[in-house]
């Protein structure tokens, strides 16, 4: 009887020393679970900081396009021949804008007589260029006064990141980030200085090459000796700098313009409907000058 006590009290003892190993163990293996997970957790959130930083070097993209296309312009004064290579890689969200245009003497360049010229206006208007193909027009070298390359990304809000490519008769070229567009202006929103447009092209009754390209009658077309040519009318929006400069039309002197400010714009607004040159910096409207119109 009492060795079977004594048998009893060391299984006994034996089962508490288990029971209390147990308990350790268990603590052990909880304390690196939780290690494990914090772990885990860690891991994600750094990974999702990675992909935060990933997203944000999106803004890179008009810098990108910027490189890549300019690197591809060329223009070979002893070929006359303008040639571009349209970038591989389009990033998801955008569209790649390019408007080709310029002015060509006619006949004595001392004359200073001269006409614009657009190019690829199909590809422009309707975003139709093809990743990665190398595009070439005929440009005479002896004629040439200008040619301007105006290029870039358009978001899905149609925000601009814009620039442009100036290309001389001896070939050489440089890049900035100014540029000019006509346009109607559509609307001025005074609380958040953001004006809206519709570009358009002003088209000389001389300039039979676009007359022709048009499809315009020289005659019937041109009353005024100019006709305005709107291919499309999306509505664009572009900030307006703080410094604006705005010049509107002098009746009494038509060569040179009075200088206003954005309140006389929309005072002349509201008397009628004129086509304003806009001076396009940084993605900012920096100087906007009315368009006189007989």
């Amino acid at each position: 009887m009492q060795a079977t006590m004594c048998e009893k009290k060391q299984t006994l003892e034996e089962r508490l020393v288990a029971i209390m190993k147990y308990k350790k163990k268990s603590k052990t293996i909880m304390l690196m679970s939780i290690v494990l997970l914090i772990a885990v957790i860690g891991g994600a959130v750094a990974l999702g900081g990675c992909t935060g930083k990933t997203e944000l070097n999106s803004s890179d993209y008009p810098e990108q396009i910027k490189d890549s296309f300019y690197e591809s312009v060329n223009y070979d004064p002893a070929q006359d021949l303008l040639s571009f290579t349209i970038p591989e890689t389009i990033p998801e969200g955008y569209k790649f804008y390019l408007h080709v245009s310029g002015r060509m003497f006619m006949g004595d360049k001392n004359s200073g007589n001269g006409m614009s010229f657009h190019a690829f206006d199909e590809e422009s208007q309707n975003y139709s260029w093809k990743n990665g193909k190398t595009y070439t027009y005929p440009l005479q070298s002896e004629n040439l006064d200008n040619c301007l390359l105006v290029f870039g990304l358009i978001d899905a809000n149609n925000q601009e990141f814009l620039y442009s490519i100036h290309i001389s008769p001896d070939g050489t070229k440089s890049i900035d980030d100014t540029y000019q567009l006509l346009c109607f202006i559509k609307n001025y929103d005074q609380k958040t200085d953001v004006l809206t447009f519709d570009e358009i092209e002003w088209v000389l009754q001389e300039d039979a090459k676009r007359v022709q390209e048009l499809g315009l009658d020289a005659d019937q077309d041109f009353p005024n000796g100019f006709y305005i040519y709107n291919e499309s009318e999306e509505e664009k929006s572009l900030k307006v700098a703080n410094n604006v400069k705005v010049y509107i039309a002098n009746w009494y002197d038509l060569a040179n313009p009075l200088l206003t400010d954005v309140t006389g714009l929309t005072k002349r607004m509201a008397e009628y409907e004129a086509p304003y040159h806009l001076t396009i910096k940084d993605g900012v409207i920096v100087e906007i000058l009315e368009q006189f119109r007989p």
